[in-house]
């Protein structure tokens, strides 16, 4: 598993790095490493990499180790929807 999880970390880095695009988008991401790591999606989705497991890398890499950063108004974006998030689950409890 760790060692799934390292290989994952390392194609998610990769494509950061070279597709800056998706770096704020976390559907062109998950797009983009089907398509070059798992064949795409012609064949089904059982064998795809999942989608929360991409994502959750990019997370780690920008929020964690500040590579790769998104752009200002993403993140400001990303903050206000986690800010509306916090108050919206406040209220449920």
């Amino acid at each position: 598993m760790s060692e799934d999880l390292d290989l994952i970390y390392d194609k998610v880095k990769h494509i950061l790095r070279d597709f800056p695009e998706t770096r704020d988008n976390n559907s062109a991401l998950v797009l983009r490493y089907w398509n070059f790591y798992d064949g795409g999606t012609k064949d089904g989705y059982d064998r795809l990499t999942p989608p929360d497991s991409i994502t959750r890398m990019r997370r780690r890499i920008q929020n964690q180790e500040g590579d790769y950063l998104p752009s200002t108004q993403t993140q400001k974006l990303r903050d206000e929807r986690q800010e509306e998030y916090e108050d919206w689950a406040k209220g449920r409890i």
